[in-house]
């Protein structure tokens, strides 16, 4: 088991917190591995009856995946990163088949390897301080942990901007276009975690009870620029648009 994790089973769920602050909670091998494993004991133990998936402390959700890892391991032999990789793929897969349900609470930064956690869940629960993006582009990579799934099913040409660009969005504007479920002021989580906690078979009502009014969403004034200037499959027809 390792410290950057913390797991425990309470009431009637499964409470899975990030815990590495000082990085955002950027995932490890170990964060990989020790979810997974609870995952898989709760899969078959009746008294869990849903997982609620969050962070400790700190201004994230999620960073992504560990990049000085990944780049110490990019130097010498690249079996560390390989092996990283295999295990949080197979972690994001198993979220993604999971019969119990899963809440994410995406509060603060949720990029890269955050996506794939949270994506899967059947509830994603955005708030005024979340930042989403998918910026691995940026570093020369494709979006991975089942980007290609998820932005592809957005609205539009919406996929193609966040993938080609890492834009960012905020908790609003994931609420509008789907990549959040539902949306929360942070001041409701902590409610909105225990009465989760006390009735399990109630958080499609509970998170119904607790949401707040949306922010508008800045992303939709700008939807059918995104549409136009994106629409071709050619990323040299884009850069030309």
């Amino acid at each position: 088991m390792t410290d950057d994790i913390i797991i425990k089973k309470s009431d009637r769920i499964g409470h899975i917190s990030l815990n590495r602050p000082k990085v955002i909670h950027s995932l490890n091998l170990d964060m990989c591995l020790a979810m997974t494993e609870a995952l898989l004991a709760w899969r078959d133990d009746d008294a869990v009856e849903a997982v609620i998936l969050d962070h400790s402390e700190g201004r994230g959700f999620c960073a992504g995946g560990d990049i000085a890892m990944l780049r110490e391991s990019g130097l010498t032999d690249g079996k560390e990163g390989r092996d990283f990789f295999y295990k949080e793929y197979q972690l994001n897969h198993l979220m993604f088949e999971y019969a119990k349900p899963i809440v994410a609470f995406m509060d603060g930064i949720t990029m890269g390897g955050g996506v794939g956690i949270s994506q899967p869940a059947k509830y994603k629960v955005a708030t005024e301080n979340t930042r989403f993006a998918m910026p691995e582009t940026g570093i020369g990579l494709f979006p991975d942990v089942g980007g290609g799934w998820y932005l592809s099913r957005l609205t539009g040409r919406l996929g193609q901007f966040l993938a080609l660009t890492g834009a960012r969005l905020n908790g609003a504007e994931c609420k509008e276009v789907g990549i959040a479920t539902h949306y929360l002021e942070s001041e409701a989580l902590e409610e909105a975690k225990q009465r989760i906690s006390e009735n399990p078979d109630r958080i499609e009502g509970i998170l119904g009870q607790l949401s707040g009014k949306v922010p508008e969403a800045r992303i939709t004034n700008n939807l059918d620029k995104i549409d136009k200037f994106f629409a071709s499959d050619r990323f040299e027809d884009i850069l030309a648009a």
